[in-house]
């Protein structure tokens, strides 16, 4: 899938030998059908653009204030990065929370 569909919901239509991805009624991408289990088909240029578009959750204004309160709110961030939770949103509701009850 192309990177500005990270985050979005999609429609995935299949038939026996190709899968459709579609995002409000436009076809967005297109692949022949696989079927093992589990596996990935991505095209080389698609992964390098989606780990441009990750990287660019760093720079905003609520992770700099996040980061800056100090390493132990650096290293739960790194933790938050990994798991499959909104990053922006749970840094916002811990934003709130210390703004609420202090560092």
């Amino acid at each position: 899938m192309p990177p500005w569909l990270i985050g979005k919901t999609i429609t995935v239509k299949a038939d026996h030998h190709h899968l459709t991805c579609y995002f409000k009624d436009k076809t967005v991408a297109t692949h022949r059908r696989c079927w093992q289990r589990q596996q990935r088909i991505e095209l080389p240029q698609h992964r390098e653009a989606a780990q441009k578009h990750h990287r660019r959750h760093w720079y905003s204004q609520e992770i700099a204030a996040f980061i800056s309160l100090g390493e132990p709110a650096k290293r739960s961030l790194e933790h938050l990065a990994t798991t499959n939770e909104p990053l922006k949103k749970s840094v916002r509701k811990l934003l709130a929370l210390k703004n609420d009850y202090g560092a």
